[in-house]
């Protein structure tokens, strides 16, 4: 039970830090390095909780029983935790922590060609072009029924969780990559949870998720429950260029298989990124490090969010943040504990 004057003393925090976070509400796209502004935040992750935080995570299934979670403690036990790291952070540093469910799309046919061919050939020669007359993979590669299969298994375990005792708590806010296999997975894998495929919203989630959690008998007088609308991002799609799997559909063909999500300002019809040429993985670290400040600043209440993306966006997400580096299979669901500070802003550029 919160009392009034915790309730108080948590909501001048929280006004207090933001007002310290201040940053720009959107910034100008990342690929334009004279309009990237400073980090924002000091990314690190707070461990100990799940079995992905050291070498141990590699050896796990794509789908780890209780999601990796480590056999002496509890999804209660992270909640709680989650919550007064939240409230001493924002007391002291105006430090804040999320719970992330970052999950890598199934099975694509591009996969399949790659393992078909081999990654030198692959590399080389079959992820430039579209199709080898059997598979076709570009552009955007769609899931194979694999890969389907995959993220019904991240589906099955969800709903299989929730009923236990102590289940995990739901995600409030779904990011994805733009590319269809990524939001296919995404469907998948919250339909009839926090999804109703294709694509209808369901009533976001009260629990430690969110500040609704705390405070839901007000927030329903203020306005009722949020719905759960999955955000597209440009910022977490694959590693780009070359090859033509990563390539994006436009904006209106995206909208038409997925008309529920929506887009975050400034996302453009035709993909203006994708090149001949391969992206840095510099670079790559650098977008992702700025797609989290942009989640941190949007959703500064959230304290569980979801990703699904891809095995580059992945790596670059656990470099970025300090987590012990794995290479996803097809279909992996990977929770960590990010915790951001934030930095004093400059107008210094991030050299690319």
């Amino acid at each position: 039970m919160v009392s009034s004057s915790a309730f108080l003393a948590f909501l001048a925090v929280a006004v207090a830090v933001s007002g310290a976070q201040a940053v720009p509400a959107k910034v100008l796209p990342f690929w334009n390095p004279l309009a990237m502004p400073a980090k924002s935040y000091n990314f690190t992750t707070y461990t100990g909780f799940f079995k992905y935080d050291n070498a141990d995570g590699s050896s796990l299934p794509a789908v780890a029983a209780n999601f990796g979670l480590r056999e002496n403690t509890t999804w209660a036990d992270l909640t709680r935790t989650l919550s007064q790291l939240n409230l001493d952070g924002a007391l002291h540093e105006g430090s804040s922590y999320k719970l992330l469910f970052a999950g890598r799309h199934g099975q694509g046919y591009h996969n399949v060609a790659e393992s078909q061919y081999g990654t030198p050939a692959w590399d080389a020669t079959w992820s430039k072009i579209f199709t080898d007359g059997n598979i076709t993979w570009g552009p955007d590669a769609r899931l194979t029924p694999l890969g389907i299969q995959q993220a019904q298994a991240v589906h099955d375990a969800w709903v299989s969780l929730l009923k236990q005792q102590d289940p995990p708590p739901l995600p409030t806010e779904l990011y994805s990559s733009p590319l269809s296999r990524a939001i296919s997975t995404m469907e998948i894998s919250y339909d009839n949870i926090l999804l109703n495929n294709p694509n209808n919203t369901v009533s976001k989630p009260a629990g430690p998720g969110g500040i609704d959690g705390l405070f839901k008998d007000i927030l329903g007088k203020i306005g009722g429950p949020r719905k759960i609308s999955p955000e597209v991002k440009e910022l977490f799609r694959e590693e780009y260029g070359e090859h033509t799997c990563d390539q994006r559909r436009t904006r209106s063909e995206i909208r038409k298989d997925y008309p529920n999500v929506h887009f975050e300002p400034g996302f453009t019809e035709q993909d203006t990124l994708w090149t001949t040429d391969r992206e840095r993985v510099s670079h790559l670290d650098a977008r992702i490090q700025q797609a989290l400040a942009q989640v941190w600043n949007e959703a500064p209440t959230e304290q569980v969010i979801s990703l699904t993306s891809h095995s580059g966006v992945m790596q670059s997400l656990f470099r970025v943040v300090g987590h012990y580096v794995i290479k996803p299979r097809t279909g992996t669901l990977i929770p960590l504990i990010v915790k951001a500070t934030p930095l004093k802003q400059t107008h210094d550029v991030v050299a690319l």
